[in-house]
């Protein structure tokens, strides 16, 4: 085992600043810093994140210093068509490079104090490059390129001016937006690739440690932007969470594309609101398992048949008895005096998910909680989503004005995120298909779970009888 610390190489100098068009943010910094890997020679940044960033700029910068450190050599920035490097790249490398650098259109190259090219080209073919070598290479919005374009560039880092005094600094160095999880910067690369956020400890876990992905948020970049730019950009897009989840937190994973599962059903204007707990009616609880990510929603449905979500809880890697301990806590304090009798317990009851003694999650919580779970043996999945969207949609009067059958207080942020099109229908060639493994079906199949056998798949399309009285007993 080697001592802490020990793989990670020193380059003498590091990369400082050597430009006063740039000045670094922290992220860049970290950027900037991140060390080679002992054994490999190059190594490769990924930059990955929101809008205006500063992905680029970090790219283009180190680009240039390596230029500056190796005189006589050949780098290459890329982008997908030369129309787009025209529009970008190349009028953003002339910022960086104005009266430091020697431009050459007939060439499409910036040369270097100390000869050092820096050219410019399309990235629509892998094989255009043909048998070139290079000492760096930079992708523009590498979210738009095939990924034979990024192990082409990477099989060109090998021109000798690279190499200067025993030290390597062969570097590939992408930038790119939040991307979908079927994307090959997330299947591919960063699958692979240690994630700076996870800390130097996780580094030697990693499949390829000398490649590295730095997740970039707008936020990162604030003092570079004008004033209300930040602001502005969430207010706009304020109802569609995963575009600012794309866009500004630089997340991967998510599809803009994806079809809602909610669709129009949900609109936050007039589902969300603060809802106060009914001591008359039941509390019911809707629980979902798992270690990753389970979810338990508080609901209530009421005499007028209306589905209201009072509370949520979310957490990430818990176990079982974790989960119930917290889940009890925050019942106890938001509903105090509430006991098991006075709640109606579902979950799946079809799940089967037993630990080694093969107790499964149902028959434990059961015992944990004195209750006896409800649900609907092999209950088909979209059934119970139509049964949530019939009640957004459904709409009848209470003390003279229209409201909803179906209401979520605003603390439940998970739920309202995933309704609003954080949990949504991908595309596949065998067809649609939820996106699983996000954090938000969970919470989703914890309200589908406890709808669908409250509300009633029969009530669906049945006016006359969808808002039929619902008699509880006061406890």
């Amino acid at each position: 085992m080697r001592p802490a610390g020990s793989h990670l190489l020193e380059d003498p100098g590091g990369l400082a600043v050597t430009y006063d068009s740039y000045t670094p943010n922290p992220r860049q910094q970290q950027f900037h810093g991140i060390k080679r890997w002992a054994g490999f020679n190059h190594l490769v940044k990924g930059a990955v994140g929101g809008l205006r960033a500063g992905k680029s700029a970090c790219c283009m910068q180190e680009l240039i210093d390596i230029g500056m450190r190796c005189p006589g050599g050949t780098s290459i920035a890329v982008r997908q068509s030369m129309p787009k490097a025209e529009a970008s790249l190349v009028e953003d490398m002339h910022q960086f490079l104005r009266g430091r650098a020697v431009w050459k259109a007939s060439s499409n190259s910036f040369y270097l104090p100390g000869g050092h090219r820096v050219l410019l080209a399309p990235a629509d073919e892998w094989d255009r490059f043909g048998s070139t070598q290079f000492v760096a290479a930079y992708i523009m919005e590498a979210q738009e390129v095939k990924p034979r374009i990024f192990d082409t560039l990477l099989e060109r880092l090998s021109h000798p001016a690279g190499m200067q005094s025993g030290v390597p600094w062969y570097r590939l160095l992408f930038d790119a937006r939040g991307v979908p999880s079927k994307h090959w910067i997330n299947e591919y690369f960063k699958a692979a690739a240690w994630d700076l956020d996870k800390g130097p400890e996780a580094r030697e876990k990693a499949k390829r440690p000398w490649w590295v992905y730095t997740r970039f948020r707008t936020s990162d970049n604030v003092s570079n932007l004008r004033p209300g730019y930040l602001e502005e950009l969430r207010e706009m897009h304020k109802n569609d969470p995963g575009w600012i989840a794309m866009m500004l937190e630089g997340e991967i994973g998510y599809d803009l594309e994806g079809r809602p599962v909610f669709g129009s059903a949900f609109d936050p204007d007039v589902h969300v609101a603060s809802i106060e707990c009914d001591r008359s009616l039941p509390l019911l609880r809707s629980w979902d398992w798992g270690y990753n990510s389970p979810a338990v929603a508080w609901m209530q449905f009421t005499r007028e048949g209306r589905l209201y979500v009072l509370r949520e809880f979310c957490p990430k890697e818990i176990s079982r008895d974790q989960f119930l301990d917290q889940a009890l806590a925050i019942q106890e304090t938001e509903f105090p005096g509430r006991t098991s009798w006075t709640c109606r317990d579902f979950c799946d009851i079809a799940g089967d998910q037993a630990d080694t003694t093969g107790i499964t999650d149902m028959e434990y919580a059961e015992a944990r909680l004195s209750t006896a779970f409800e649900g609907l043996r092999k209950a088909p999945v979209e059934n119970g989503l139509d049964v949530i969207r019939a009640l957004m949609r459904k709409q009848s009067k209470i003390e003279g004005k229209m409201r909803p059958h179906f209401l979520l207080d605003e603390s439940c942020v998970t739920l309202r995120e995933a309704m609003a099109g954080m949990y949504y229908y991908e595309s596949l060639p065998t067809g649609p298909r939820i996106k699983k493994g996000q954090g938000y079906d969970d919470i989703c199949d914890s309200v589908r779970f406890c709808a669908q056998a409250v509300a009633g798949e029969a009530d669906i399309g049945r006016e006359e009888e969808f808002g039929r009285a619902t008699t509880y007993a006061a406890y």
